[in-house]
């Protein structure tokens, strides 16, 4: 991303499925790096539903200090190596595991209309990521 592009943005956001933070009236994130860290006050932007996806942001510029941001590639393929990172249920931890894609679909997730790209996996993906 070039410096102009840069100088632009405004927002940074947070990714979190969404029955995390559907019937929430408060939703507070701390970055995974410091489990005594700080917590800030997050908001939801969007919420997919027909994708289980709520887009968050925090307001607070101090949140944002010292983190990097993902770049997102194109479309996968089959046998591209991936990173699956989240934190399971039951832990305070970040959990990382790795794995190929092995299928490529389009699948009409149960609470939607529309079909969306789905891949198949084997990595372990552990309940609540």
């Amino acid at each position: 991303m070039n410096n102009a592009i840069k100088k632009k943005m405004t927002f940074f956001f947070l990714n979190s499925k969404k029955k995390g933070v559907s019937f929430a009236k408060t939703i507070r994130v701390r970055k995974h790096s410091d489990p005594t860290a700080k917590k800030y006050t997050a908001q939801v932007l969007h919420v997919g539903h027909d994708c289980d996806l709520a887009i968050l942001t925090v307001k607070d510029e101090k949140f944002w200090e010292n983190t990097k941001a993902l770049n997102f590639g194109g479309i996968p393929q089959l046998q591209d190596s991936i990173v699956v990172v989240g934190y399971p249920t039951g832990g305070d931890n970040i959990c990382v595991t790795k794995g190929v894609i092995s299928r490529i679909n389009f699948v009409t997730y149960s609470h939607g209309l529309n079909s969306l790209l789905s891949i198949q996996i084997d990595a372990a993906i552990n309940p609540g990521n």
